[in-house]
């Protein structure tokens, strides 16, 4: 047990040692567009891969194992990917593209696997969010340490910044600090970031997160807080985030606002647009590119304006087929089932996990999760979360069976 124990830190040590350059690597590439190719980007790829590996190697009977629905189900999502992307890859791209943007897609149910493999074994529940507090730093740093060179280069209308994204997925592992001073810092910080960035998705995102977390944690804290006091500390947190945004708004002359104004008429940058487009693309599909999908990446050749489809579910249906689409779908109906049996059993990860949901749920509806790298850290949450409550799950069995054996 101790060398599982000592096999497993080494493991959480070395995979966050790497998210620190790969989550930098993914703020400077992230508005460009040959990231792939990156001689930097790929060495990380392939040294996660390589760990991931090794780690997933020594655990495989546990993992094989495994019964969760979700575990299972992300078994599923990686093998289904993993076809596409074999057998249909972006054939305009060359061949090490397409075989580092597929070693990326596939990095994150890799991930989850080794994670899960460490949480269903090991109580690290408190030490990954405090592992995690010097990654957000990093990354907040590496995002402001680069913001005015990348909004500088951008045209007026379009001066948002997808970086500011790669902060805000590492919101729910941060959450599960237990001094609140922290949870509370990490909340303020990531709320600069989003609202900094322009990024109108975002701060929907950030914004519905934060309240339904406040909610939750209200409501399943061992330590109740009378509801005035509760709705004291929502209004104090809601003042401030605003104290923020009147802050930045000022200094950048009220253009995060003319963008929120400019919604309703530019349809969310054109997402309608593009929407319409890669939904005629799928009614016109084949049995087998209905079946399968078009090929990794092919909705930017299918829309004019040679962008995504700035939605998770049209993008997977249209690239990967109804299969993986089906999957997906899946995956989200048992990740909001398992925040509410975590909401009812008022588990100490409800309010994390209810964050983690209205994120997945939001960007896979107007930008997307799947296809991009920080996917990668709602994972490591996930396998957490799974994890530790499926050990906890076995060990509370083995108590009763021996409870039963000494009466």
């Amino acid at each position: 047990m101790l060398k599982y124990k000592k096999i497993n830190l080494v493991y959480i040590v070395v995979s966050l040692l790497l998210f620190i350059f790969y989550g930098q690597q993914i703020i400077s590439a992230i508005n460009v567009s040959d990231d792939y190719n990156q001689l930097f980007f790929r060495v990380i790829v392939l040294l996660l891969w390589i760990v991931n590996l090794i780690f997933i190697f020594i655990n495989f009977k546990s993992l094989f194992s495994a019964q969760s629905k979700l575990v299972t189900l992300f078994k599923v999502l990686l093998i289904l990917m993993a076809i596409v992307l074999i057998f249909l890859p972006d054939s305009k791209q060359s061949t090490g593209t397409n075989i580092f943007r597929g070693l990326a897609l596939l990095l994150p149910f890799l991930t989850f696997f080794g994670f899960y493999a460490v949480f269903v074994k090991s109580d690290y529940k408190q030490l990954l969010p405090k592992l995690f507090v010097p990654i957000l730093l990093w990354l907040v740093y590496v995002y402001y340490s680069q913001y005015n060179i990348i909004i500088a280069s951008l045209d007026v209308e379009n001066q948002s910044y997808n970086s500011s994204y790669v902060p805000l997925f590492t919101l729910p592992i941060v959450l599960c600090l237990n001094k609140k001073w922290l949870r509370i810092s990490a909340i303020v910080l990531i709320a600069a970031v989003i609202l900094s960035s322009n990024k109108r998705g975002g701060f929907v995102a950030f914004s519905l997160a934060i309240l339904i977390y406040l909610f939750v944690t209200g409501v399943v804290s061992p330590k109740r807080a009378s509801l005035l006091k509760r709705v004291f500390i929502s209004l104090f947190v809601i003042l401030s985030v605003w104290k923020l945004y009147d802050f930045i708004e000022s200094a950048k002359d009220n253009f995060f606002l003319y963008r929120l104004e400019k919604l309703q008429n530019d349809g969310g940058s054109g997402r309608v647009d593009i929407y319409m487009q890669v939904i005629n693309g799928i009614t016109d599909s084949n049995f087998i590119q209905f079946l399968l999908g078009h090929g990794d990446n092919q909705v930017v050749y299918l829309t004019k304006e040679g962008y995504s489809a700035h939605n998770d579910f049209l993008e997977v249906m249209y690239c990967y087929g109804i299969l993986v689409f089906l999957t997906y779908l899946t995956l989200h109906y048992l990740l909001i089932k398992k925040a509410l049996v975590l909401y009812k059993r008022k588990n100490k990860f409800a309010g994390p996990m209810a964050v983690s949901v209205v994120i997945f749920f939001i960007f896979s509806f107007i930008s997307h999760v799947i296809i991009y790298q920080y996917f990668i850290f709602l994972v490591v949450f996930w396998a957490m979360v799974l994890g530790t409550n499926d050990r906890e799950q076995v060990d509370n069995k083995r108590n009763s069976r021996l409870n039963s054996l000494l009466k």
